[in-house]
This record gives C-alpha cells, structure tokens and sequence, in this order.
C-alpha cells in the first residue's frame, strides 16, 4: 500500500494506492483548495446588438438618472471553494515495465468551483 500528501495547483490533498493482483492497482484520494481571495477585474461589455449609440445613450441616462457613470470594468475578489475526490484504477499491462499503465476512474466535486464578490474598496455603479 502507497500512502502520498501532495500539494499543487489544485489544491493540497492525500493519496493512497493499494494494488490488486499483479496488473491492477487502486488509487483514490481527496483534495482541497485553501481558502484565499484574489483580486481580479472584468470588463463589462453591452450585448452586441445594443450598438454603441444605444449603448451611450443608456450610460447618459444612467448617469442623468443616479448621478453617478457606468464603469467598463469591475473589480471582483475571487475565492476558490473546490473540493475533489478522486477513484482510479491502473492497469498495467506490460509485466516488465511498472511505469507503463492505463488509467480510467473518475473525479467528483462541486459544480462550483469559487466565489466571486464585489470589490468593497470600489463604490462606483457598474
């Protein structure tokens, strides 16, 4: 039995392997993203039917109507929130050669993978 910690770009986890016969061999493990924030900033694009004499127009209005101008940008802070569990199984089919092997399983983890939240240092309207 191969017993394993990793760190890496997806995260920090744990690994085991554990063979079964002389070709087969199981692994799973699990991985966890620590928690951090990261800021990150988007552009903010109208829809390309809206042209750009709407879309001028609708900005005009906007500022006309709260005093205040949309930006082209947002700044978000962004929080990965992944969490992974890993099943495979390896098959090794060449006898004399162990680095050798074929490899099927499955990854399961949340369909969301972070968080993304307004910037509170930024007060203007987006």
């Amino acid at each position: 039995m191969d017993i394993g910690v990793h760190a890496s770009t997806m995260g920090i986890g744990a690994d085991i392997a554990m063979p079964v016969g002389n070709f087969v061999r199981v692994r799973t493990g699990f991985t966890y993203m620590p928690q951090f924030e990261m800021k990150s900033n988007f552009r903010v694009e109208m829809n390309n039917s809206v042209g750009a004499d709407r879309e001028r127009r609708m900005k005009d209005l906007m500022r006309n109507f709260t005093g205040q101008s949309m930006q082209d940008n947002v700044d978000m802070l962004m929080t990965p929130t992944w969490t992974n569990f890993k099943f495979l199984v390896d098959v090794r089919p060449f006898r004399q050669n162990k680095h050798w092997s074929v490899t099927a399983g499955f990854y399961a983890g949340p369909s969301r993978i972070g968080k993304a939240n307004p910037n509170p240092n930024r007060r203007e309207y987006v």
